[in-house]
């Protein structure tokens, strides 16, 4: 769930499985930011889950991770 994007808040009645973070430029007056709910409560949702930018190069670069649930 979205929850602030670029410092401000947002109220969407929906989840969303992709987010766009806008690009930083040398004319932008704030780093580029998004903050994100995720719900991780259901005791079925257990493993490791990966997040990643969609754009293949910036992926190879580093923007991609790894989520661990436990138990």
């Amino acid at each position: 769930m979205l929850l602030d994007y670029m410092g401000v808040k947002v109220n969407e009645p929906f989840l969303r499985d992709t987010v766009d973070v806008p690009y930083l430029t040398d004319r932008a007056l704030q780093y580029p930011s998004v903050r994100l709910r995720m719900n991780f409560r259901d005791p079925n949702t257990i493993g490791t889950f990966v997040y990643h930018c969609h754009l293949l190069e910036h992926e190879d670069g580093g923007m991609m991770g790894l989520i661990r649930v436990d138990p």
